[in-house]
């Protein structure tokens, strides 16, 4: 006999499959009973026979029909599958006929497997109907299995609601216990929740082990959240603490908690507080930090936070003012237990980090109860590396070295250094310029500015008597460059062999990951090394062997490709990326003030379009990109007149020469424009809804492809060259450098027909992305995850808000902690970007259109709407200043509907006008004070990221220089 296929039989199935389903769901452990009537024990039924003798994976429904004909005994136990089924629930999935059959000949309802469950515990699985055949013919919705669960206790999925009120209109107990006394709302899901909670739920019941449903619910915002709000009791305790102190907590979570009103230094029975208990996590740590957890709460070993943690939060409570002085109840400080910790990755790091802070007395002096200081205990126990850093700290005491400016993010950098410890200052020094290339990524890693690249540089060049550093590095660099100045690879490979990062001989066993190039492990950490073979500038090995081999159930297609890449072609993009930085670093303007700034170039576009000169004021620019090693600019343009043509073309950005035409004059135009970090590639959305990239060395088309349905609008390239973001209809795609689709975000969050995404904003760690469409400001993270929908307009709000108007108004702290966004309500809103909690609410006279952090983080600057500027200090959420247009001077100007812009050093900030005397223009101001420093020609302004040319676009683009 056949089987029957699945559109004509439920019960054509995989056997082994369901029953292993129902044994992992009802948690099938316990050995079989004695008095369990098993099969093997003597004759089996017929039903038992087909069962048991069956060899495929799939039943025969005829087979099965026969053998309940059969009669027999139908509540005999089945041996299968390694343990005891009962027929009635190996039918439950099958068509209800066979069920009725099996009833008809003598099942019962009610009837035991050997875990005690009854057909009605299986039920989650098959829904209601199957349910209702059950109860119908004597089927108890309270019966117990041998852990004392009834059938409420096992529904979950997405038919639940209506099987468990099916079982509830019948008498179902809602708060039934079992043996552990847990609770069907012990058991909740995201399914379920709402439906428990409606219908009566103990919403504080609590297990054998004080659990209530909310500690089981800590990691499932969508169950957690609920209980929360439905009036959970957030301060019951288990052995490990209240619901706040659960493991793997959720941010959002943990934000709901504190919302309402849990206490942020609740202790446990330890004495530890909630920082006590999430002290390895920074994202947790930032919340419970903003919301006043004390960072010198001891619990009952008179440990505080920072006595066992990751570097990361380590950072982060000094940073919040942790007392490194604090004893415990043996006399040791956290400088201490960095020494005794034997399993810390950390130690070292952590041991630099607290020596470089400035305290009254110093750490390495004081002892514990047993008379040793941190430095004993590191000698004793062989912490080789802490104890020479701390000999060092204690050698230099009294003698502060001149190794560098005193920036407080390389204090930690210059402990290392000073003690010569080259692998783990060259792990700081990456974690400072390009996080991600290190295990356990920062969360508070600085902004990379110029000061802090000569910061890092000098200390490198005191602590090697000028043998590595960045600026060796460059100019091994530039000599590369001179060598091969057509050919970016030739000179990074060059580059290479000149500071030693190529292994000396071809490797002798097949390795798929590594390439020619050194690896972490296979630098020289010691002044042997050739010249400025450190800092190095590749990803540690843990990061590349963590991408390489997903853990358990994940599943990663093209992790080995993404693997190879960080061990060999990241360096043909990192490399020159960082040099050009450090190059801007190490020669700064002579004079960047921008008060008079000076027209250097006007761009020719008629000449690309080769038209008659009558018809030079009909061609315009309308999309401008410039490179990011600032050499390029890459302008759209096209006319105005009845054949209307459009043209792209690169430009030297230092010459305002014309470079190659990427789109010839044609009806094709580039719409937006987006460079990649390395300026190798340009992207460009097309009016036909293609995405195109060239090459711009070369000036070739590599791919042009249809990327979304509707169209895309905008375009934006991370940091770190790793990913691009593309804008369309509802939907944000994340790409590859390569045009590879990596994932695909939906904008269906607060709006019922998400319409074009206007402005894409990228955080400047890269972790988080801001999407403005005509309705939202929606925050995401870029692994997917949508954080909160911070702004949404609605048909009630005021007029002042069109489709446009959102796109200005949302913008990232330069440490990426905050995020800020204009609302409807007149205010600006100050978020947690890591968890989207509330921080402040600014309120405003006047609508706000746009805003913008000053580089330090300590003002955010917003434009109103009737044109007003204000200074926001973040650190007392006063309004420091307020500013007016100067109608004598602008003659009657008025703000347009456009971004701040700030200069790449923050010392100035551009305000477009609208003026009497001018089609547009920039108002030019300095940061520091809001005075005016320049008014420009033109409708919107560019800086370069090197901040020796601006770019102007009127009826054509004009570069400007500092006077």
């Amino acid at each position: 006999m056949g089987l029957l296929p699945r559109s004509r039989a439920r019960f054509s199935f995989s056997l082994q499959a369901y029953a292993a389903s129902l044994l992992v769901a009802m948690g099938a452990v316990s050995p079989l009973p004695l008095w369990a009537q098993s099969s093997t024990s003597g004759d089996r039924s017929p039903f038992c026979q087909v069962v048991e003798d069956q060899t495929s994976p799939y039943l025969d429904v005829t087979a099965i029909r026969d053998a309940i004909e059969q009669g027999g005994d139908l509540n005999q136990l089945c041996d299968f599958y390694g343990q005891q089924w009962l027929p009635l629930n190996l039918l439950i999935s099958s068509e209800s006929d066979l069920i009725e059959r099996a009833i008809a000949q003598g099942a019962d309802v009610n009837g035991q497997d050997g875990e005690g469950n009854t057909p009605l515990h299986y039920i989650r699985y098959h829904g209601e109907a199957v349910a209702q055949l059950l109860i119908d013919r004597g089927a108890n919705v309270n019966a117990r299995n041998h852990q004392g669960s009834t059938p409420l206790h096992n529904i979950y999925g997405d038919k639940s609601p209506e099987v468990m009120q099916l079982l509830l209109d019948h008498g179902a107990d809602i708060n039934a216990s079992n043996q552990e006394y847990f609770t069907p709302l012990h058991r909740a899901t995201e399914e379920t929740i709402a439906w428990l909670l409606a219908n009566g739920a103990d919403l504080n019941a609590r297990t054998n082990q004080n659990w209530t449903p909310l500690h089981y619910a800590v990691t499932v915002p969508a169950v957690a959240i609920p209980l929360i709000e439905a009036g959970a009791d957030l301060t019951l305790q288990n052995a490990y603490g209240a619901p706040i102190h659960g493991n793997s907590l959720a941010p959002a979570v943990l934000t709901a908690m504190l919302d309402q009103g849990v206490n942020v230094n609740l202790t446990n029975q330890q004495g530890e507080t909630p920082l006590h208990r999430h002290r390895f996590s920074p994202e947790l740590t930032r919340i419970l930090i903003d919301h006043g957890a004390d960072v010198n709460a001891q619990d009952n070993q008179g440990w505080t936070p920072l006595f066992d943690v990751n570097i990361d939060v380590a950072r982060q409570l000094v940073a919040a003012g942790a007392d490194l002085t604090v004893q415990d109840h043996q006399g040791r400080t956290a400088l201490h237990q960095a020494a005794i910790e034997a399993t810390s990755y950390w130690g070292t790091e952590l041991t630099a980090l607290f020596l470089s802070q400035d305290l009254p007395e110093p750490l390495y002096a004081v002892r514990d109860n047993n008379g040793e200081t941190a430095l004993e205990i590191a000698q004793r126990l062989g912490k080789t590396e802490i104890a020479n850093l701390l000999q060092v700290a204690e050698a230099a005491a009294g003698n502060d070295r001149a190794d560098g400016p005193a920036d407080e993010n390389t204090a930690v950098l210059r402990q290392l250094l000073r003690a010569q410890n080259w692998a783990a200052a060259d792990r700081e020094t990456r974690r400072l310029l390009d996080p991600a290339s290190v295990p356990n990524q920062a969360t508070e890693a600085p902004v990379v500015t110029p000061a802090l690249i000569r910061a890092i540089d000098q200390a490198w060049l005191t602590a090697s008597d000028g043998r590595f550093g960045l600026s060796v590095q460059l100019r091994l660099w530039q000599a590369a460059q001179a060598a091969h100045p057509n050919d970016r690879d030739a000179a990074v490979n060059d580059f290479r062999d000149r500071v030693g990062w190529k292994i000396p001989d071809p490797r002798e066993e097949p390795d798929f990951i590594s390439s020619d190039w050194r690896n972490e492990s296979e630098l020289t950490y010691s002044l042997q090394a050739p010249e400025g073979h450190l800092p190095w500038a590749g990803v540690s090995d843990a990061v590349v062997q963590d991408l390489a081999t997903p853990g358990p159930g994940e599943h990663c297609g093209s992790c080995t490709i993404d693997a190879m890449a960080l061990r060999d072609s990241r360096f043909y993009g990192r490399i020159p990326e960082l040099m050009a930085a450090v190059a801007t670093a190490m020669n700064p303007p002579a004079d960047a003030s921008w008060r008079s700034p000076q027209e250097r170039f006007r761009l020719d576009l008629t000449a690309i379009f080769q038209t008659e000169p009558y018809w030079a004021d009909s061609i315009s620019p309308h999309a401008v990109a410039i490179s990011p090693d600032s050499q390029l600019i890459a302008v759209s343009s096209s006319t105005n007149v009845a054949d209307y043509e459009a043209t792209l073309a690169l430009w030297n950005l230092t010459t305002g020469t014309h470079r190659v035409t990427l789109l010839p004059v044609a009806r094709l135009r580039a719409e937006a424009l987006a460079f990649s970090a390395d300026s190798q590639t340009l992207w460009a959305r097309l009016n036909n809804g293609d995405l195109a990239i060239w090459d711009t060395a070369r000036g070739t088309l590599m791919k042009q492809w249809s990327a979304d349905q509707w169209g895309v609008s905008e375009i934006v390239t991370s940091r770190d060259g790793n990913y691009v973001y593309t804008g369309g209809n509802g939907t944000v795609k994340i790409w590859s450098p390569s045009g590879q689709l990596y994932r695909t975000l939906r904008l269906s969050a607060g709006e019922v027909n998400p319409g074009p995404v206007r402005s894409l904003l990228l955080s400047p760690d890269g972790r988080q992305l801001a999407v403005a469409t005509d309705r939202t400001i929606q925050l995401w993270g870029t692994e997917g995850r949508l954080i909160k929908v911070t702004t949404q307009i609605t048909d009630q709000t005021e007029i002042v808000y069109d489709a446009f108007s959102l796109a200005n108004g949302m913008a990232f702290s330069p440490d990426s902690r905050y995020f800020a966004t204009l609302d409807t309500d007149r205010s600006v809103k100050l978020w947690n970007a890591a968890t989207g909690a509330r921080v402040i609410t600014l309120r405003m006279p006047d609508p706000p259109q746009a805003l913008a952090f000053t580089q330090d983080g300590q003002t955010l600057i917003v434009r109103d709407h009737q044109q007003m500027l204000m200074y926001w200090n973040l650190q007392t959420y006063q309004r420091d200043r307020t500013l007016s247009v100067d109608t004598t001077d602008t003659e009657g100007a008025i703000f347009l509907a456009r971004p701040i812009i700030l200069s790449p050093d923050g010392q100035t900030f551009a305000v477009p006008l609208l003026m009497a005397s001018l089609d547009g223009a920039i108002d030019l101001r300095r940061t520091s004070d809001g005075e005016r420093l320049a008014v420009l020609p033109g409708n919107t302004l560019q800086f370069s990221p090197d901040n020796r040319w601006l770019v102007t676009e009127t009826y054509t683009a004009r570069i400007w220089s500092p006077e």
